[in-house]
């Protein structure tokens, strides 16, 4: 039998006391002033049904329910006080999936005029008119303060707090971590703590909560509804903040990825990872964001960003013989879902050199296409004539036959490698033929270039009076091009307003 967590029942318990104690103070106002009061209880459970534990939820508001009928003398409603709880919290989470939260107040409250039939059966006509008004005051009343509370809750991402506080499941693993995995109520990837083991007992070292998600629902629905996803690879935490904002601000979800030779210039994993949910966290971003190594060339380094708090990773085996390509993906797979961590394989390979990654640009084989989605993948890259890096005068298109038949074989979300400098009209029909995940480096890079340029051969760093030396406004403009070079990309991709 499953052992039933200790904290559900201490929050079910605070849940089901609070609602009472509502309850009995609106029955005291009605005898002391000898009128009939609707109920107010309801809005925190139907606003907190978005948040916590919908079981707890619905059994605390049932509990809550049955102790205020008892105390204001009301046996008699109890069996449809039961009914009407649990319709409420049934509905809301099943509409949860197709309507927006905020209107699922409104529609599963509307259970409430159940009590409006239940009197006319039990007793008559005129009882049924009074209970309708009293329903109607309580409908409007309740689904008012539940709006307000639940859109308060979502403004301190309550989902967050409390999955962090109840909901996250133990795993030990090695050198004495414990990494707190994803809970079923929340996209939000881990708590990490490390333990010391020569700390007598004590945890000597911080809390990390990561907002990072995993990328594979953000690049699922790009798939469905034909638009990608922009991966921009970063250097440093300037580049990261610009992404971050122009992503916040144009509510685009995004994957930010570095490279093995970014993240050495950076420090190693865990100081990207500090530095990315750093960010996360002062900036308040709330868009969806994944941290993904792009061009992984080994196993051990995959799995090493994995436990640092990657949500996502790419095995890049291109490189080698098809069969040990696919045999250390099947590999990777295993460690990957245990941390229920997005990978990306890669077939074929693509053209040009991006930070020691040298490939010859053979185009992807449908045959390993399709067996490489039965490894489990989230996304696969194949070669289709892109090349990292500025393009040729002399290249002139994507192969999109080549690009349709890898689609067709696979069925996965494709990903663009190379994508600075690719026609705007090319980018829009391989979006349609199954790219839903495009990779943005060179692009971005130039642009940070090019501004800076401007700005050193305007003799700016050398007005001394203006302080024009100092790194932050020397920089500047650099970080305002990757800023508006992110936003005029991710219009092509349409992917911009799609952050839930």
């Amino acid at each position: 039998m499953k052992k039933i967590n200790s904290k559900e029942i201490a929050i079910c318990g605070l849940l089901t006391s609070v609602m009472f104690i509502i309850g009995i103070l609106t029955n005291l106002i009605s005898i002391g002033t000898g009128k009939s009061i609707f109920q107010v209880s309801d809005f925190l459970y139907i606003a907190l049904l978005a948040f916590i534990n919908p079981f707890t939820s619905i059994l605390s508001a049932i509990m809550a329910g049955i102790l205020t009928d008892l105390f204001g003398g009301g046996i008699i409603f109890i069996p449809i006080t039961i009914i009407v709880k649990l319709l409420i919290g049934v509905t809301f989470i099943l509409l949860t999936k197709v309507t927006p939260n905020y209107l699922n107040i409104f529609i599963s409250y509307l259970w409430i005029f159940m009590y409006v039939i239940y009197s006319y059966l039990l007793f008559d006509f005129s009882l049924a008119i009074v209970e309708l008004l009293t329903d109607a005051m309580q409908y409007f009343t309740n689904t008012i303060l539940a709006l307000i509370l639940y859109l308060y809750f979502r403004k301190i991402n309550l989902d967050q707090i409390v999955t962090k506080s109840f909901y996250y499941r133990y795993q030990v693993k090695k050198q004495d971590s414990i990494y707190l995995k994803k809970s079923r109520q929340s996209k939000i990837r881990s708590i990490i703590i490390k333990y010391n083991k020569n700390s007598g007992g004590k945890n000597m070292s911080r809390i990390y909560h990561s907002k990072l998600v995993n990328s594979t629902e953000m690049i699922k629905e790009a798939h469905a509804k034909k638009y990608a996803i922009g991966h921009f690879n970063i250097n440093n935490l300037e580049w990261t903040k610009a992404i971050l904002e122009a992503a916040q601000e144009s509510k685009t979800p995004v994957i930010i990825a570095t490279s093995e030779g970014a993240l050495k210039y950076m420090g190693g994993a865990n100081v990207v990872v500090g530095m990315v949910n750093g960010l996360l966290d002062s900036l308040n971003i709330t868009v969806p964001v994944a941290l993904h190594l792009d061009h992984g060339q080994s196993i051990e380094m995959a799995k090493k960003c994995i436990e640092a708090g990657y949500s996502s990773v790419m095995f890049d085996g291109s490189h080698l013989p098809y069969e040990e390509n696919i045999a250390k993906v099947r590999e990777l797979m295993d460690f990957a879902n245990k941390h229920e961590i997005s990978v990306e394989a890669e077939i074929g390979s693509i053209g040009g050199e991006e930070d020691g990654v040298v490939g010859e640009g053979e185009l992807g084989d449908p045959k390993q296409a399709a067996e490489m989605a039965t490894t489990g993948i989230s996304m696969l890259a194949a070669g289709i004539g892109n090349i990292h890096g500025k393009y040729p005068e002399w290249w002139k298109s994507l192969s999109f036959d080549t690009l349709q038949e890898l689609q067709k074989a696979c069925k996965l979300p494709m990903v663009l490698h190379g994508g600075s400098g690719i026609p705007q009209d090319q980018v829009e029909k391989a979006i349609k033929l199954g790219i839903s995940k495009i990779n943005v480096n060179t692009e971005l890079q130039l642009a940070f270039r090019d501004a800076t340029r401007e700005y050193v051969e305007a003799k700016k760093d050398l007005d001394d009076e203006a302080k024009g030396f100092d790194p932050r406004k020397l920089l500047a403009p650099g970080f305002k091009a990757i800023k508006q070079t992110f936003l005029d990309l991710t219009k092509v991709f349409g992917c911009q307003g799609k952050a839930k």
